[in-house]
């Protein structure tokens, strides 16, 4: 779908783009939407500061949402951040494709500054990983439904981390796969939800949002545009789900199939090379901190194996046809929605699996 299409159900944030340096949270977002929308439109784009928006970034948000994650281990509360938050928590690790025309779309420019995304992604995913396990370990006395409220949130968001890094992967073996934006607030929460992206993928001709789903919430598939949005069942495509043998200790119940997020950035994490990591010396990560992040991902992945081409090779197979062009409501479908015998199939072998292990 051509961008003049695709961009027609959404509308720029409501808020103008303000004038100067945005100094706040929501400000930052209305900047990123109002320039998506104009680059969807043709029209004069915005005046964004990328390197204001990475000054802010690292010197205001980045140590209050960390503050955050450090008062939920440590007073209990609940992780909840805002959409706006949200979207900054991932767009930050993502800057480089705001910024991809300074780049040359071959060669080492390319893959140097896709992979320091990803690293930067992986970094950060693992942060909200290492809490989702901690919170995984002291919740068993809680009511299931309570403690699923709160997990839910750490896992969609460290679902959207693993789709964003596997999208940069699908980006990086494809040249005709020009950006991989993380989808502002004004696209996140489009005037029809039907038109609800998460992210946004382009070729120099045709565009398509990205909608990320476990299986919590496949009843909610059926309402996107095909025509627009790709969806991303993570439970799936990616394998996200752990085992809780926990409620097996009690009587008359089975081993219970969770979603879990984060394990392709924790992977990710855990195979970088050494502490010398040339994304790792330009985030300046400290080699005694990059040694440690590295166990503290290969902790996080027992019992998985995230396997990285796969998913990449099922994202190509849905995503490259749209670029080209060649995406057609019945032929090629956009959303490819498992079946109940498929799906009911993929969790019987799941908990094979886990009674074998």
């Amino acid at each position: 779908m051509f961008s003049t299409e695709f961009v027609k159900p959404y509308s720029p944030p409501k808020a103008p783009p303000a004038p100067g340096v945005p100094s706040d949270v929501p400000g930052w977002s209305n900047q990123f939407g109002h320039l998506l929308h104009d680059m969807m439109t043709g029209d004069d784009g915005v005046d964004l500061d990328l390197v204001a928006y990475q000054q802010w970034g690292k010197t205001e948000f980045d140590p209050i949402w960390r503050d955050e994650l450090l008062r939920v281990v440590q007073q209990g509360q609940r992780f909840e951040p805002t959409q706006h938050e949200r979207f900054h928590i991932l767009n930050l690790g993502m800057v480089g494709e705001w910024a991809g025309h300074a780049y040359t779309t071959e060669g080492q420019d390319r893959h140097y500054r896709i992979t320091s995304m990803q690293s930067a992604l992986g970094i950060t995913a693992l942060a909200i990983s290492s809490l989702q396990e901690r919170h995984f370990r002291q919740s068993a006395d809680q009511p299931h439904k309570v403690e699923l409220e709160e997990r839910s949130k750490m896992v969609g968001i460290l679902n959207e981390f693993d789709t964003a890094l596997a999208l940069l992967e699908v980006q990086r073996r494809n040249p005709e796969v020009t950006f991989v934006l993380p989808a502002p607030p004004a696209f996140e929460a489009a005037k029809d939800d039907q038109h609800n992206a998460d992210f946004i993928v382009a070729s120099d001709e045709h565009v398509f949002g990205v909608q990320v789903k476990s299986s919590n919430s496949r009843k909610a598939i059926g309402k996107y545009d095909p025509s627009r949005i790709v969806i991303v069942d993570t439970d799936i495509d990616f394998d996200n789900v752990r085992i809780d043998k926990r409620s097996s200790d009690k009587p008359r119940h089975r081993p219970e199939i969770l979603s879990w997020g984060g394990t392709l950035c924790a992977d990710y994490v855990a195979r970088m090379r050494g502490p010398n990591h040339p994304a790792l010396m330009e985030m300046e990560v400290d080699p005694g901190l990059a040694l440690r992040m590295k166990f503290v991902a290969k902790q996080l992945l027992v019992g998985s194996k995230p396997n990285l081409n796969r998913i990449v090779t099922r994202l190509e197979d849905r995503i490259l046809p749209r670029l080209r062009g060649e995406y057609h409501a019945v032929e090629i479908p956009g959303v490819r929605i498992p079946t109940p015998a498929e799906y009911a199939a993929s969790l019987a072998a799941i908990r094979t699996e886990a009674k074998e292990a």
